[in-house]
């Protein structure tokens, strides 16, 4: 699976010296929509409060690296092609590991990582909180509104939807020890949206796979093998 980017902007996202500025941007507080869909956006948000995670607890930040974000990427993706939610992918043996998925992109120039995480999530795009919501089509769109029809639900801004993720993840233990692990050095998410079957409702929700992958520190070895027992995945 091959990812395509024609303009390499998501670096800018990531550079340390915007760090600070990077939620000063005034897209986060739009809403998420599938017709001017920011993934790149999106995909730095998580990145980004993930790593406020880790500075509330005084754990060193993670630097971004574009191997991560690619195997992120490629899962979400594979989560979304193949309708599984899972850390191993049972339909293509080529990515069917975290481990894999490493070993797949893998370059002369960056020969994987001394230890690797993973956390995954599934998260609708709509602010519903787990309420019942109805549908109405108003001008050719299709809005949601609350069950009695009087209050009308809207996506996620861009900002609200990562610390959503992050949170859920920082009250889930083991997703929280992968955030928090001080041996994990680089970092790189990777969201995908998809239309998710709602048997309450008439038309599809649309939600994202997201995957979040950590790596140590960079191996000087070119590639990782299942048995070799220096390589430690911690999936959650």
């Amino acid at each position: 699976m091959k990812i395509v980017r024609k303009v390499n902007i998501s670096q800018d996202y990531y550079s340390k010296d915007n760090f600070s500025k990077f939620f000063e941007l005034k897209v986060l507080k739009t809403s998420i929509s599938r017709e001017s869909l920011n993934i790149d956006l999106l995909n730095a948000a998580i990145f980004h409060y993930t790593n406020i995670e880790r500075n509330k607890f005084k754990i060193p930040i993670c630097e971004f690296h574009p191997i991560l974000r690619d195997t992120s990427i490629i899962h979400s993706a594979q989560m979304k092609m193949h309708d599984f939610f899972n850390h191993e992918n049972p339909y293509n043996p080529t990515y069917r590991t975290l481990n894999d998925r490493v070993n797949s992109i893998k370059t002369e120039q960056n020969r994987g990582f001394s230890c690797i995480g993973e956390n995954i999530s599934d998260y609708p795009i709509l602010k519903t909180d787990g309420n019942k919501f109805v549908v109405k089509s108003l001008l050719n769109n299709q809005r949601y509104y609350s069950i009695d029809g009087l209050k009308e639900i809207h996506p996620f801004t861009y900002d609200e939807f990562a610390r959503e993720v992050v949170n859920g993840w920082m009250n889930s233990q083991g997703h929280r020890q992968n955030i928090l692990n001080p041996q994990f050095k680089y970092l790189g998410c990777g969201a995908v949206m998809y239309e998710k079957k709602n048997n309450s409702i008439s038309v599809p929700m649309l939600q994202f796979k997201i995957t979040q992958n950590f790596g140590g520190d960079l191996l000087r070895g070119f590639r990782m093998k299942n048995t070799d027992k220096k390589i430690r995945i911690i999936k959650k």
